[in-house]
């Protein structure tokens, strides 16, 4: 769904699969996570282009591909962020 690269492991390489548009919004969530330490979630356009599973006349077969996504900062015993994990789903559909 993102056509994230395997084995690329820069911190915030991930960041490279949104649209221009909503990169801002992207890095302000992630920044708001890791610091607040408390899972965030939000919605975004990823540059991927979606395609719908079949044509419905006189509608557009492509678009950008909607997520809905939410980040858990990992937190350490001693209550430092020490990385973060993430979840999205399709939301193109909706």
């Amino acid at each position: 769904m993102c056509s994230f690269p395997k084995g690329v492991t820069s911190a915030l390489a991930w960041m490279n699969v949104f649209v221009d548009e909503d990169l801002p919004k992207a890095y302000e969530v992630w920044t708001t996570a890791m610091i607040n330490k408390q899972p965030v979630k939000f919605e975004a356009r990823l540059s991927t282009p979606w395609k719908p599973p079949f044509h419905v006349e006189g509608e557009s077969d492509e678009g950008p591909t909607w997520i809905s996504a939410a980040i858990y900062p990992d937190i350490s015993e001693d209550g430092e962020v020490i990385g973060g994990t993430g979840c999205i789903i399709d939301i193109s559909g909706k």
